[in-house]
């Protein structure tokens, strides 16, 4: 059994760049689903699993404050040096909805890379199962983290929950990867009628013996899901939080969640602190 994870990784200090880039190419997926190609080699190139950026959304400072939004895969050239990354993003209000109508060509403002990553395993850990549970956009964060493990030879299999079969998300980026993938729709358009936890702890009955990490991102009752079947299957957790917030920097303190403090808990934000944490420091309400 491999030790539970700290919260989220703490990176060595690195800078924090505030760019004008340029949009390479807006991607629809569905109406509401769509993903953005930045340039911006220098956050491509310093970026790790999990962490994020805050961009702009409209032109001239119109709406003023930037959105936050999970690094999705980094971007790479034909000798393998990054170039930029990409973003992906569901509609969910104004600002979104401006940012889908964006046009390559055009420049936002980003600041990043932000935040925590996901804790990677130590070299010469036991060989262990990386399973990935998403739901929603919450599978932005997951593809590099997938990269990054098979990287550096660790087995990875997605576990991707949606309402319906058309907002499933990332197939395409774990088939390129060559990840394997369990589905799970709410109204059984595709793969297994019913919840992603529910397809999870199917798995985890049936699979061999050995040691597994869990990570998960998502709506926030999947992710407190998730975290009760760790618990029953004794593995460890690492899940990432998607919050609303203003600066990204941890001033304006509007992303804080509850983390537990010695008999008690404490405010943690998610900006700076997480948005990774370890799931059994979460005070789950």
């Amino acid at each position: 059994m491999l030790p539970p994870p700290e919260a989220g990784a703490i990176l060595p200090a690195m800078p924090i760049h505030d760019l004008s880039l340029v949009l390479r190419q807006l991607r629809h997926l569905s109406s509401q689903q769509f993903i953005l190609e930045l340039e911006g080699a220098e956050i491509a190139a310093e970026c790790s699993p999990g962490q994020f950026v805050m961009t702009t959304v409209g032109g001239e400072g119109n709406p003023l404050l930037r959105r936050p939004m999970a690094i999705h895969r980094v971007l790479r050239d034909e000798n393998g040096h990054a170039t930029g990354f990409s973003l992906l993003v569901e509609v969910v209000g104004r600002g979104t909805a401006m940012l889908q109508q964006r046009q390559p060509g055009d420049v936002l403002n980003v600041l990043g890379p932000l935040g925590t990553s996901f804790r990677m395993p130590e070299p010469g850990t036991p060989a262990a199962e990386h399973l990935l549970v998403m739901g929603g956009v919450g599978s932005a964060p997951f593809p590099l983290l997938a990269e990054g493990l098979l990287r550096e030879g660790h087995s990875v299999r997605a576990f991707i929950g949606a309402r319906t079969a058309d907002l499933l998300l990332c197939l395409e980026d774990y088939e390129d990867l060559g990840v394997a993938v369990e589905i799970s729709t709410d109204d059984g358009t595709r793969g297994r009628h019913g919840l992603v936890t529910e397809i999870l702890e199917h798995y985890l009955k049936e699979r061999e013996e050995g040691p597994a990490v869990l990570y998960a991102c998502g709506p926030l009752p999947m992710m407190r899901a998730v975290d009760a079947v760790a618990k029953r299957a004794d593995l460890p957790l690492q899940v990432s939080f998607e919050a609303p917030m203003a600066c990204g920097l941890g001033a304006c303190l509007s992303c804080v969640i509850k983390l537990r403090d010695g008999d008690g808990w404490s405010y943690q934000r998610v900006c700076q602190e997480g948005p990774v944490f370890d799931s059994r420091e979460v005070v789950w309400e």
